[in-house]
């Protein structure tokens, strides 16, 4: 298969980098000046799957509405990954519209261009495309922490990955969405090795004007297929936060994803009651300790005030001791303290947590026959099998 690299310096150690990604993926790179001189290529006007990568730097960086231009006039010939960390809404869209086309950050480039690699090999060229309204049944689900540091995050974003990996991988729209409500800090991002792109003060500008392309934008493509959307500069001033710009952001995603998890923050208060009380499905992480089941219970008791029954909702016992021919310790000391709601266990095994921490993949795609791993399955069961209805007024986050 044939690669590209549009730039005039082989010497950028930047740009070096991706071509010596390319070759490692079994492509035949090859260098071009311009987009001038690649049209003049013999290889590139006799390919049809090749994949063209143009990157920005400040020393370079050639117009979108020119490589549009050039991508129309040569459609068919390939597949174009523009590499940049700016690039506005409008020019996105032009780029996207074309249908052979796609801008990634620098940060998350070689992912991208290995996907795009394997779409190529197999004649599949999956183009990241807006999500579309879909007039079905949709879930909104809460994974709130009783404390911070229980592995509320964690089990949010695990859930959401083998969520979207039970998917067909022709569907070309996720169904998946994980949000971080909490916009102090950008931590699924650190943990997946991903780039978060959520821009809440472009939001807050004008909450009503976002549309499918706008949510696009602001949506980072996990590998598994799920969609992040995650503040991409973290907020000191929570106080700051935008609530229309949030609750825009909620209805948006609401009409375009079979699923939404939201990672509420364990210190949540005022609008994020709305958001609690309007979900379909809540889910209170702790760990396996007393103090921790103290605080599961205050926690259980602040959702009773807000009238959210106990069949909606579900305690995840994080960081739990199994025996060794099976079961977990204690189990009915938790059962008997906690006595009329759901429990899930999560069994205890930071090794390989922490392994996967650090190469910034998820337990559920490095080894899903893991016995954490079966434990997640028992959360993405709970909501998989969940019957939610249809929300006829999907404006159902308002403030009051």
């Amino acid at each position: 298969m044939h690669s590209f690299i549009v730039y005039p310096d082989e010497s950028n150690p930047d740009v070096a980098q991706l071509a010596q990604f390319l070759d490692k993926s079994g492509c035949a790179v090859k260098w071009t000046q311009s987009l001038e001189t690649l049209a003049g290529q013999a290889e590139f006007l006799s390919a049809s799957d090749s994949l063209i990568i143009v990157p920005t730097t400040p020393k370079w960086a050639p117009g979108v509405h020119a490589l549009v231009h050039f991508i129309r006039k040569s459609k068919g010939r390939g597949f174009f990954l523009y590499v940049t960390d700016e690039i506005n809404p409008e020019n996105y869209k032009a780029l996207t519209q074309t249908g052979v086309a796609d801008s990634v950050g620098w940060m998350s480039a070689t992912k991208e261009i290995f996907s795009a690699v394997q779409r190529l090999k197999t004649g599949v060229v999956q183009m990241r495309v807006p999500p579309t309204a879909d007039s079905g049944v949709h879930k909104m689900v809460s994974f709130i922490g009783a404390s911070g540091g229980v592995g509320n995050t964690t089990m949010a974003f695990e859930t959401a990955v083998f969520l979207a990996s039970l998917k067909n991988k022709s569907r070309l729209t996720p169904s998946v969405a994980v949000v971080n409500l909490d916009f102090s800090r950008s931590s699924i991002g650190d943990y997946l090795d991903l780039a978060p792109r959520l821009d809440l003060a472009e939001l807050a500008r004008d909450p009503d004007r976002l549309d499918n392309y706008m949510l696009e934008i602001f949506a980072t493509r996990h590998s598994s297929g799920f969609d992040l959307f995650e503040s991409k500069e973290p907020l000191r001033n929570l106080a700051k936060v935008d609530e229309a710009a949030i609750f825009s952001l909620l209805n948006c995603l609401e009409d375009n994803y079979g699923v939404v998890l939201l990672d509420v923050p364990a210190n949540f208060v005022g609008p994020f009651d709305d958001v609690v009380k309007n979900s379909d499905l809540v889910f209170v992480t702790g760990r396996y300790t007393v103090p921790s089941v103290k605080q599961i219970a205050r926690r259980l008791e602040h959702l009773h005030e807000l009238k959210i029954p106990a069949e909606k909702t579900v305690v995840l016992i994080n960081d739990c001791d199994s025996r060794f021919f099976g079961g977990f310790v204690k189990r009915s000391d938790i059962e008997a303290a906690l006595p009329r709601y759901t429990i899930v266990y999560v069994r205890d095994d930071r090794s390989f947590a922490s392994d996967c921490v650090n190469s910034g993949i998820s337990m559920v795609e490095t080894n899903p026959k893991k016995a954490i791993c079966r434990d997640i399955k028992r959360i993405a069961d709970l909501i998989g099998n969940l019957k939610s209805e249809k929300h006829e007024n999907v404006v159902r986050y308002a403030t009051r």
